[in-house]
């Protein structure tokens, strides 16, 4: 493995820079998903970045390709990356596990470890599902490197936990950017009607939705509800499901009757008025969401968590 001491490879070096800012020199912990561009390129991003964050050098130099940690990465030795092969057709949740293993261990140069999964579309879904909890609960210091040619079969909940790093081809003369606001805004809906379809399933509680709070306010979480309560309540009655009645929540919402649907509809147009005067946010939220949980037949006395 060898990077560029200067830049990324086909970044420019003001790209660069806000990388290591956020990635190297604040030794900042979590999840990138790495898109775009071919898979050469692709790799050589990924090279770099790995590169970077565990070199040992100061930070302005990295990665020094040099010390300690660059030079056992050139020969491929280094004890805290722990990549999957990349010549497998699928991942499977042993292999997920193998990697969560080894990530468990304590940093042997006592920095950040790497888990890096190169064409991450390959995960089986048991491996995404174990996968995801260990994203909601990291190992210790540790950096999550996702690469993949197709982010969108990704659980919209794995992808809602990743900084993306989008890469343009250096043969159309492009440069590397995140994701537009647009996009980020997409994968954010995405993630929070996935984790809504978990709520209906009772795989997650009410309270597990907190971390969407700073991306649906409650008046627009209410009135959401309203919208496809209402529309799971006419198609209970036989009338055609309306178009704004998402995929994930059609069936779920499909299984109740109208003697649980009309009460939830009544109680999300009343926290949707709530949401105008001086109701206590977190409550509303979570009184309306409990009574989801519920409605599908949960209990939640074993959900909640502080």
């Amino acid at each position: 493995m060898t990077a560029s001491v200067e830049a990324m490879p086909g970044v420019s070096a003001a790209f660069a820079a806000s990388v290591r800012a956020r990635w190297i020199t604040e030794a900042r912990e979590g999840a990138l998903l790495v898109v775009g561009a071919s898979p050469r390129e692709r790799k050589e991003a990924v090279e770099w970045l790995v590169q970077a964050i565990l070199c040992e050098e100061a930070p302005v130099a990295r990665p020094c390709g040099s010390c300690w940690s660059c030079r056992h990465l050139d020969s491929g030795q280094h004890p805290d990356l722990h990549a999957l092969p990349a010549d497998q057709p699928r991942i499977g949740i042993d292999e997920i596990r193998d990697l969560i293993g080894a990530l468990m261990l304590t940093p042997h140069r006592m920095g950040r470890k790497i888990g890096w999964i190169p064409q991450t579309e390959r995960m089986t879904e048991g491996a995404a599902n174990a996968f995801l909890k260990t994203l909601e609960e990291p190992p210790g210091p540790t950096v999550f490197i996702l690469e993949s040619s197709r982010p969108g079969s990704l659980k919209a909940t794995i992808r809602s936990r990743c900084e993306r790093l989008r890469i343009q081809s250096l043969k159309a003369g492009r440069d590397v950017d995140t994701a537009s606001p647009e996009e980020s805004a997409g994968d954010a809906r995405r993630s929070l009607i996935g984790d809504y379809a978990r709520l209906l399933d009772g795989e997650i509680g009410p309270l597990d939705l907190e971390k969407h709070r700073a991306t649906t306010s409650l008046s627009e979480m209410a009135h959401d509800w309203s919208l496809w309560l209402a529309g799971a309540a006419k198609s209970a009655l036989g009338w055609p499901v309306p178009p704004d009645l998402p995929e994930p929540l059609k069936h779920r919402l499909g299984r109740l009757s109208l003697s649980v649907l009309l009460p939830l509809y009544t109680l999300a147009r009343e926290t949707e008025y709530l949401a105008r005067t001086s109701a206590n946010d977190r409550l509303a939220r979570e009184a309306l969401l409990v009574s989801l949980f519920q409605g599908c037949g949960h209990d939640d006395r074993e959900r909640k968590t502080d």
